[in-house]
């Protein structure tokens, strides 16, 4: 299938759940396909990537993805046909680089909700599945089985059973299927696309610093106002940070008149609103502040930065406008 024609499915699907969608169709200049939110299904938003084979998802997009998603509440997802030569199980989970990777009809299953799909995943060439360790112990012992005679009957160690029971270890595939079949309880978890990711701060960097001065400045307001953000490379926009507190999501763009920066400020647009975020564009001088002015954004001058500066409060009363 030809990425094109995928990424139609995928937006077909999404919207057919009422997802509020931006699509990039510049699939070279930025990390996302993607990006889609429903409030109904989640809180968080899905940022979509696909590759026709999911191991093209390398640290360095991957990256790009996380950093995102830290900035936006979001969770990264791979959408890919394949991995190495060989087709993606439906059904089955795998990742690439700590980002969630899934074929086409597994995606289409979680974000319908049509049915529930258990938490097998590929690891190392084979198939795991996160067990419920509490369900395991209720059912071991209302059986009536001790730890070694449940490990005899389905081929493990007793040690084996403990790590299950206290959520140490995952089980293959078939010795899920036996402890199913032996208690005749289902103990497999769930797999629920939006609260399986954490991001992994400590293995990102989060590229704070940024040659642009005027950005700098107001990342550093930001920063005495409660703000956690983002220096993003393949977006659109140069920053995204978010404010806890107030659960505020804000997003900025530096618009020097480039041939890009209307077209990457539009979509920036696009985004913000999907979101629900504020988006503040830094302008060069007042006639550029002035050609911007139709557009739905906080637009910001050299001056009234320092203004800013001076009084960062007044930073959240324009926000707030």
């Amino acid at each position: 299938m030809r990425v094109k024609q995928a990424l139609n499915n995928v937006v077909r699907d999404l919207k057919g759940e009422k997802f509020k969608i931006v699509v990039n169709t510049d699939r070279r200049s930025y990390c996302f396909n993607i990006i889609a939110y429903n409030e109904e299904y989640s809180e968080k938003v899905l940022i979509v990537k696909y590759f026709k084979n999911i191991d093209s998802c390398d640290d360095s997009v991957a990256s790009e993805l996380i950093k995102l998603a830290y900035s936006i509440n979001g969770v990264p997802v791979v959408i890919g046909e394949s991995a190495k030569n060989e087709r993606l199980i439906d059904y089955v989970i795998y990742r690439r680089s700590g980002i969630i990777a899934l074929s086409p009809k597994t995606f289409n299953a979680l974000i319908s909700n049509e049915r529930e799909i258990p938490h097998v995943y590929a690891y190392r060439g084979g198939l795991y599945v996160k067990i419920n360790g509490e369900k395991l112990r209720k059912a071991r012992e209302k059986a009536g089985f001790s730890r070694g005679e449940l490990a005899e009957k389905v081929g493990v160690s007793r040690k084996t059973i403990y790590s299950y029971e206290n959520d140490e270890m995952d089980a293959t595939l078939d010795v899920a299927i036996k402890l199913e079949e032996v208690l005749n309880e289902p103990l497999v978890e769930v797999f629920h696309l939006t609260e399986c990711f954490k991001v992994p701060l400590a293995k990102i960097d989060m590229g704070t610093q940024v040659s642009d001065p005027l950005l700098n400045k107001l990342m550093l307001i930001m920063k005495s106002l409660g703000f956690k953000f983002v220096r993003l490379k393949r977006m659109p926009f140069e920053v995204a940070g978010r404010n806890d507190r107030n659960r505020t999501k804000l997003l900025i763009k530096s618009y020097k008149r480039r041939n890009r920066d209307m077209r990457d400020l539009r979509i920036s647009l696009k985004i913000a609103e999907v979101l629900g975020s504020n988006i503040i564009v830094l302008a060069e001088n007042q006639r550029v502040k002035r050609e911007l002015e139709f557009e739905k954004s906080l637009v910001i001058t050299p001056n009234e930065l320092r203004d800013m500066e001076k009084n960062p409060d007044s930073f959240m009363d324009e926000i707030a406008r």
